[in-house]
């Protein structure tokens, strides 16, 4: 179950809203995740936050942003240097970093892994996005007893 089933209608928001609200739904269940020890679930959890924080960035700035009809925005891996390019988004992210270390917790298990550089890296993204901070109480509740 994803942090945001059941709480938002994607198609109701439209597109931009969407990635938004979806964004920071998984920021708060990503680290609800990781402190509870799922560091793999965390970990796949704030990439999905990367992806749709990227998508809403995009959506936000696309006049700015100089796109070929051949790239496409629904990979991150594209989206990111196309936005740092562009020169709209300016952040010392290390996406090549932790692109991989989120297609290893998705392949497999990561038991003993402290969690805490990953939290402050994703939390700088999120905050050169414009996305962090924000008051996770205002977010809608979320049901955490599937994972």
């Amino acid at each position: 179950m994803t942090p945001h089933f059941g709480i938002m209608n994607e198609e109701e928001l439209g597109e931009k809203k969407a990635a938004f609200t979806r964004t920071r739904l998984h920021i708060r269940s990503a680290k609800r995740r990781l402190l509870e020890g799922k560091i793999s679930h965390g970990i796949a959890t704030y990439w999905d936050a990367v992806i749709y924080g990227l998508r809403w960035y995009y959506y936000t700035h696309k006049h700015d942003v100089s796109i070929n009809e051949k790239d496409d925005i629904y990979y991150p891996e594209k989206l990111f240097p196309l936005l740092i390019k562009s020169s709209v988004l300016k952040s010392d992210f290390d996406f090549d970093k932790w692109f991989k270390v989120a297609e290893d917790a998705i392949d497999g298990p990561f038991t003993d892994y402290d969690p805490s550089e990953l939290m402050l890296d994703f939390e700088m993204l999120f905050t050169d996005l414009g996305i962090c901070p924000f008051d996770e109480s205002a977010l809608a509740d979320e049901f955490t007893g599937i994972y």
